[in-house]
């Protein structure tokens, strides 16, 4: 994977857009002051491909990237694989604090490959052959971690070497296999139950076999047997049919008789049409004298308007009696209400006199109290002035006897009162009633007009209307009667009419259940002698009928026990193979419903052979297979095999590393294990004495562990579990600051040597002398919380 172009936006300290341009570089460096965004251009990288940075693998930091105040941080990246160009581009969205990512992975030429962030990182990882973890171990270097694997003890180096290269998930993979050799244990029992019960279920073959030729031999014979047996069966019904229709011939025969009261009813007949003929004419006569009646009725005028006019009358003198009554007693009320005011006003008087009374009473009494207490020269509790002689005062009258009288007197009036106003009351009722009353006779006066004093009138047009309506009664009484007795002739007529329709149609009805026969035809005019014509023929052809229907059901009894004998013959055969039934048809249904099972049955033998063979390949096979998994699982119990990888890797990484570190140091120094499986150096220039890596300076400490870090970032691309492609990128962020001169001087000329060595090598850097000796430099600067970069070429 080797980059060619960067851009982002609001990503981190790089709020604006920005754009790295990588193409055609094979040697750079990133340099500014610390916390300028030098290692978030590594980030971006990480995070566009992956959505995670190499330094924080917790996926969830991808809200945090999000520049302070945006809320959206947008990376695309370019790169080259294997010689075909990729485009990724990945963005962050906050939306209520919570981020949400779109993802896009296409081609150079614009075909979409990815546009969902599951299949993008699928196909970020097939096309890199790494996942995240390998990804940061072999491009974004963590070269502390390397110069401790170059320097820790043999037993640190191996715990390095596990963690790195994954060889922890060899004791997963034993523990897998033991899992697996469990689940395989538990599958072989349950195959080898399952070959125990198809040994049970697998029965005779030959039997079935044997069953359906006779159930075939069978159904063959019923088959035939049926068009024979609905020959049959068709024929009886027929010689049924025929017996049924003789005897209902014979049973219509025999209910052809002439009625008894045939001849009775012409005369009946004749005479009630001459009755209808007398009650018609009666009917008419007294309908005449009706309407004469009730014309001179309604010429004496509305019978209504003088009942009205008479009960007025009566009215009127009834009212004018009670007026001349209420005038009376209203004179009486009058004289009673004079009285009853004169002996109010004798009350009222009395009750006054009798207050002034009781008010001198009152008084005397003050008087007579006031002067038991008190003395001569005592002070006047009224006037103030000292007295000097006491008065002389009578003792007072009983003072609660003038209270009773005045008592008394307020009781009188009180009384008075009451007869007063009844007595006023009574008179103004009377008036009023009076005045209403004179208010009605005015009324009927008006309301009669010019009859109001002539009632004699009135009653002798009563009479003369009386009169007419009893005569208007009597005619339409007998008019009444006329109807009736015409109403009685018409319904004896009707009936006498309708028992003749009803003796023709009873002739017509035996005649016609019979018409089958060809019996003689009906006179119009003679029925009772075609009806003993039609009676004398039945007689004859009751006795041929008779006989028809004796052959007929000798005939079913032949053909009957023929049929049944046929059918028993085949039902026994059917019983001996398990099938019942009636009737050849249900028979012939069930034999084949035997058959599909004798099949299905002969046809699932067949499947449980198969099955059963296929259990016994199964059981051999997951009895190898079970063999296999508990051999692994058990080899992988100790670490053993662990160890005899790491042994392995590290060899293969130090016999890598020794070359690269030859390259790097210019033919002075190789790399070796030694016996103790400590590190040592080979220095070439020293007659190729060897000593422990730990006596190195600090450049050649860092050539030896970027050698290194190289040799295993080689491994572990070799040991991705996809294949991964020729890695042809590297960024270094390492702590060259704390180099001496000597040393950042190696360590410049070594990457020096890397950087022509096709690879491109990217360093993140703050020390200037360092970074003056790259070709081209992204210098990085940051003004007000934003990150810019420009490009400087030496």
């Amino acid at each position: 994977m080797r980059p060619i172009r960067l851009e982002l936006a609001g990503f981190g300290s790089f709020r604006d857009e920005t754009e790295f341009d990588f193409d055609g570089i094979d040697f750079f460096a990133l340099v500014g002051p610390t916390g300028n965004g030098k290692s978030t251009v590594i980030d971006a990288i990480g995070f566009a491909l992956y959505g995670k940075v190499p330094r924080h693998l917790d996926s969830s930091v991808a809200s945090s990237i999000v520049s302070l105040g945006a809320i959206e941080a947008r990376v695309r990246l370019t790169f080259d694989v294997g010689g075909a160009r990729y485009v990724a581009v990945r963005s962050v969205k906050l939306r209520n604090d919570k981020p949400k990512q779109e993802v896009r992975l296409e081609r150079a030429d614009g075909t979409i490959i990815a546009a969902q962030v599951r299949e993008f990182t699928a196909a970020i990882e097939s096309i890199l052959g790494l996942p995240f973890d390998d990804f940061t171990r072999c491009v974004a270097l963590p070269q502390g971690e390397f110069q401790r694997l170059l320097q820790e003890e043999p037993k640190q180096r191996r715990s390095v070497l596990v963690r790195l290269l994954d060889l922890g998930n060899y004791e997963a993979l034993g523990q897998r296999a033991r899992e697996r050799a469990g689940a395989l244990r538990s599958k072989h029992e349950l195959l080898a139950q399952r070959q125990e019960q198809l040994g049970a279920a697998i029965v005779d073959e030959d039997e079935v076999v044997a069953a359906l030729g006779a159930l075939e031999d069978l159904i063959a014979d019923v088959d035939a047997a049926l068009p024979i047996d609905a020959q049959r069966a068709a024929a009886i019904a027929d010689l049924e049919r025929a017996t049924t229709s003789a005897t209902g011939h014979m049973a219509a025969l025999s209910a052809i008789a002439v009625p008894d009261d045939a001849n009775a009813f012409a005369s009946e007949l004749d005479a009630a049409r001459a009755a209808e003929e007398t009650a018609v004419a009666l009917t008419e006569t007294s309908s005449v004298d009706v309407q004469q009646l009730a014309q001179a009725l309604a010429d004496h005028g509305d019978r209504g308007a003088l009942d009205r006019a008479a009960h007025a009358h009566e009215q009127l003198v009834a009212l004018r009696v009670t007026i001349g009554q209420r005038a009376d007693t209203i004179v009486d009320l009058e004289r009673a209400a004079e009285h009853a005011r004169a002996v109010l006003d004798a009350a009222t008087a009395a009750r006054t006199t009798a207050d002034a009374a009781l008010e001198d009473s009152r008084n005397a009494n003050r008087a007579h109290a006031l002067l038991s207490e008190l003395h001569d020269g005592d002070e006047c509790p009224v006037c103030r002035r000292t007295i000097d002689t006491l008065p002389d005062v009578a003792p007072p009258s009983d003072f609660d006897e003038a209270r009773q009288a005045v008592k008394s007197a307020r009781a009188a009036v009180d009384a008075a009162t009451d007869v007063a106003t009844a007595a006023a009351r009574n008179h103004a009722t009377a008036a009023s009633q009076l005045a209403t009353q004179r208010e009605q006779e005015a009324q009927l006066v008006a309301a009669l007009g010019e009859l109001h004093d002539r009632p004699e009138v009135v009653r002798e047009r009563l009479a003369a209307i009386r009169t007419a309506e009893v005569a208007l009664g009597a005619a339409r009484d007998r008019a009444s009667n006329a109807a009736a007795g015409e109403r009685t002739a018409r319904a004896a007529v009707a009936e006498l009419t309708g028992r003749a329709d009803r003796l023709a149609a009873a002739y017509d009805g035996q005649r016609d259940a019979v018409a089958a026969l060809g019996p003689p035809a009906r006179s119009p005019d003679a029925l009772v002698a075609s009806w003993q014509e039609l009676a004398e023929w039945a007689t004859e052809q009751f006795s041929a009928q008779h006989t028809r229907a004796e052959q007929r059901h000798a005939e079913i009894r032949e053909l009957t026990h023929v049929r049944m004998q046929r059918t028993d013959e085949l039902r026994s055969r059917a019983e001996l193979l398990g099938v019942a039934a009636r009737d050849l048809g249900p028979l012939a249904t069930g034999l084949a419903a035997e058959h599909a099972r004798r099949r299905a049955q002969l046809d699932r033998l067949k499947e449980l052979r198969s099955e059963a063979a296929e259990i016994a390949s199964q059981i051999t096979t997951v009895h190898a297979d079970q063999h296999v998994a508990e051999l692994l699982g058990n080899l992988l119990r100790t670490n053993a095999f662990i160890d005899w990888l790491v042994e392995e890797a590290l060899t293969a990484l130090v016999h890598r590393a020794s070359a690269l570190l030859f390259e790097l140091s210019g033919g002075q120094y190789s790399l070796r294990k030694g016996e103790s499986a400590d590190f040592e150096i080979v220095d070439h220039a020293n007659a190729d004495a060897t000593r422990s890596v730990r006596s190195l300076s600090g450049g050649e400490t860092f050539q030896a562990s970027l050698a290194l870090a190289l040799a295993l970032s080689d491994q572990l691309a070799e040991l991705a579990a996809k294949g991964a492609p020729k890695l042809e990128a590297i960024f270094l962020d390492e702590g060259f600051g704390t180099l001496d001169p000597e040393s950042l001087d190696t360590v410049a000329t070594t990457i020096e040597t890397l950087g022509a060595s096709g690879r491109m090598v990217g360093i993140v850097t703050h020390v200037r002398d360092l970074a003056q000796r790259v070709p081209v430099r992204f210098e990085i600067t940051k003004v007000a919380n934003r990150s810019r970069v420009e490009r400087v070429v030496s």
